[in-house]
């Protein structure tokens, strides 16, 4: 697409995982996977994420690969360009924008699925890009409401912090600091 007259290139990433899937990293794995195929076709062209972000989990997911990248970043300051982009990037995908104060909230057609025990933890979850997405967008829950992101892709960024992130995942998992919903709760979307 053509934004301030240069070609950008924009990957729109849209990823979501059924809730007995969840906890192995698929979406990050995706990302990765997908952004390496671009780079090898197109390998000196700079490329952007654009995302719908209908859960917390995806915000963070997002932040922990891309960093200070992403736009907004909940530690950052606001910048007028970036929030430009996004809002163009918006425009660009046809999303419409939601009623809401916040200007990265946007409609989506898909909500995320989640129990009770498991929207309570996301919405009580005292870490700061958590607390910011629900902050933003506390109706991703209910009415289809999604939070629009852009960050840039770089190699180096994103995969260094992937195989953080895939590292202390594997360890939380195997000290059980994992969180794991109540099975009989999720099988019955209580």
């Amino acid at each position: 697409m053509q934004y301030d007259g240069r070609p950008i290139y924009v990957e729109k990433v849209g990823i979501g995982v059924l809730p007995e899937h969840r906890g192995n990293k698929f979406s990050l794995r995706s990302i990765l996977l997908e952004y390496l195929r671009w780079k090898l076709r197109y390998p000196t062209r700079e490329l952007y994420l654009f995302s719908t972000l209908i859960h917390p989990v995806t915000y963070k997911l997002v932040v922990d690969v891309f960093g200070k990248t992403v736009y907004p970043y909940f530690e950052g300051p606001q910048d007028p360009e970036k929030e430009k982009l996004t809002l163009f990037m918006a425009g660009q995908f046809g999303l419409k924008k939601a009623d809401s104060p916040h200007p990265f909230v946007y409609i989506e057609e898909y909500t995320a699925l989640e129990n009770r025990e498991a929207n309570k933890y996301w919405k009580t979850s005292t870490r700061p890009e958590v607390r910011f997405f629900v902050e933003h967008c506390p109706n991703y829950d209910v009415i289809g409401e999604a939070f629009v992101a852009t960050a840039r892709f770089s190699l180096s960024v994103g995969a260094a912090r992937s195989i953080k992130t895939l590292a202390r995942n594997r360890i939380d998992k195997a000290l059980g600091r994992k969180h794991k919903f109540n099975k009989r709760e999720r099988d019955n979307g209580a």
